[in-house]
């Protein structure tokens, strides 16, 4: 018999418990906000070093070949260069469209790899924790809910770039508008964790709803999301994906 499907919250309460656990729940700030810090920043920040690796840039799942601007390009084959899809010396002429495929597929592969590599990482921005932890769900897909969805969110407005995980958002909602993101969405933002002292805010897993009580929803997230005049969902991630990633 069929095992039933776990509640939202104790999804949430595990993923939290399993990140807490990690090097993410210390790992130094390079950029801190101080309009969301609890207490002095000295607490928890750094200075930037370079002494981890870059975050590619995956490429956003609506780009199509048909569509990219020539001022998009040399970011593009940036990226196919970093994680060896081109050679150094390839340039957009051995760029077509079934390789621009082949590429969105290995560019998400990359960005897992490279989230697998920076699990333990000491310092960082919001762009290396978000890719850590969702190399760490690469790593530990069987915390998720089988048939979960996994989104690369960032903001696109220049508030800082910021860069989160929203999981399981419901399929008629508006990337740009939080209260339609359903009930059954919750974020993973470990990076704003790092900010705060007391919960659940020191959560790295926040939810969306707040109508029933939740441990983990806490009113000043949803604000600082709110904050942003807009963000856009970049790479999706099936949980069945990650696992195969993981697991490679």
């Amino acid at each position: 018999m069929a095992q039933p499907m776990p509640t939202k919250t104790v999804v949430m309460d595990r993923i939290n418990d399993a990140l807490l656990m990690t090097p993410l729940a210390k790992a130094r700030v390079w950029n801190p906000f101080t309009s969301i810090a609890e207490g002095n920043t000295s607490g928890f920040s750094a200075p930037p070093t370079q002494a981890a690796p870059s975050v590619p840039e995956p490429i956003t799942d609506s780009k199509k070949f048909d569509t990219i601007k020539l001022t998009e390009k040399p970011s593009i084959l940036r990226s196919a260069k970093s994680i060896k899809f081109l050679k150094e010396e390839e340039g957009w002429d051995q760029m077509t469209s079934d390789r621009f495929d082949q590429l969105k597929v290995a560019s998400k592969k990359g960005y897992v790899d490279t989230g697998i590599r920076l699990m333990g990482f000491k310092a960082g921005v919001c762009t290396m924790f978000t890719c850590a932890a969702i190399g760490f769900l690469a790593k530990n897909s069987e915390l998720l809910d089988a048939g979960s969805v996994v989104e690369l969110f960032q903001y696109v407005d220049g508030m800082s770039g910021h860069a989160f995980a929203v999981v399981d958002r419901a399929s008629g909602g508006t990337a740009n508008d939080v209260a339609t993101w359903g009930t059954a969405c919750y974020v993973i933002d470990p990076w704003y964790a790092r900010h705060r002292l007391t919960q659940p805010g020191n959560n790295p897993v926040k939810d969306i709803d707040g109508t029933q009580g939740s441990p983990f929803y806490e009113a000043g997230y949803i604000g600082f999301l709110n904050g942003a005049k807009a963000r856009i969902s970049q790479v999706t991630f099936t949980q069945a994906e990650l696992r195969q990633m993981g697991h490679v």
